[in-house]
């Protein structure tokens, strides 16, 4: 795990690790170490405020990228709603996919 922690280790990303995460300087100090492990909750955090996999943070997958991305109703309540109606209905979902296709054809 802590092959991660270097791996992303720049003053801008202690910096937000610091501010943002559960976690003390001498927490991050010591997952950077290798002297501890993070548990899985910390983990999933940094997983999801680095929009990446937590089986690379384990050290399990070479895959970085997640396959998922979360939305949150109280951050994007348009882009929640419209997956919602798109999880119903499967005919709509179809014909915005193939809008967005079209879309993303033109230049």
């Amino acid at each position: 795990m802590h092959e991660y922690f270097l791996f992303f280790h720049t003053k801008r990303h202690e910096y937000f690790i610091l501010r943002f995460f559960p976690i003390s300087a001498m927490a991050y100090g010591r997952y950077e170490k290798g002297e501890r492990e993070p548990s899985y909750q910390t983990v999933c955090f940094i997983a999801q405020t680095f929009h990446c996999n937590v089986d690379f943070l384990y050290g399990i997958s070479d895959e970085m990228h997640t396959d998922y991305i979360t939305i949150s109703s109280a951050e994007s309540p348009e882009l929640y709603s419209l997956i919602l109606e798109l999880k119903k209905n499967h005919d709509m979902e179809k014909r915005i996919l193939a809008y967005a296709k079209a879309l993303s054809n033109v230049k």
